[in-house]
């Protein structure tokens, strides 16, 4: 779970779209 971004949202079902793959960024 490596949240690389500027400033993700916090408790969201969102997958990173940086182009690397479907891992969630926030385990909700």
């Amino acid at each position: 779970a490596s949240n690389r971004g500027h400033r993700l949202r916090r408790r969201t079902p969102r997958r990173v779209g940086a182009g690397r793959g479907p891992q969630p960024i926030y385990s909700v």
